[in-house]
């Protein structure tokens, strides 16, 4: 996990509290299989974490669409597009089982580029 450290927010991290982490790290986990992003948020409105996890994973949610559009478009190009099509899908796969994990363990990895889109306020 010292790679997604270098992505790790602290200033984020720093606002969560122990108890927040360990009364939510389930709903946070589910933030990013898809469209159960909200989740965090309507399980505690208040919390840091949960709004934190809501937003990176809507914006990991809206990567997914834009992922899948590109790879639909890839879709007509004959072997090409689907061995690079494949790849997105596996780099997709193991980014998400890294943010689950990382929720898990509490951290505010934040997802570069689309990661400061926030929603959840």
């Amino acid at each position: 996990m010292d790679f997604m450290n270098q992505f790790n927010d602290a200033n984020a991290q720093a606002t969560f509290t122990a108890e927040e982490v360990k009364k939510n790290q389930f709903f946070c986990v589910l933030a990013y299989l898809g469209i159960l992003f909200f989740v965090p948020f309507v399980a505690d409105k208040n919390s840091a974490y949960a709004k934190f996890h809501a937003n990176q994973g809507f914006a990991f949610f809206l990567a997914n669409i834009a992922i899948s559009v590109i790879r639909v478009i890839l879709a007509f190009i004959p072997v090409l597009g689907a061995i690079v099509g494949w790849l997105l899908s596996v780099v997709f796969f193991v980014t998400m089982i890294l943010l689950m994990v990382c929720a898990y363990k509490g951290m505010a990895v934040r997802i570069p580029v689309i990661g400061t889109l926030e929603i959840f306020k």
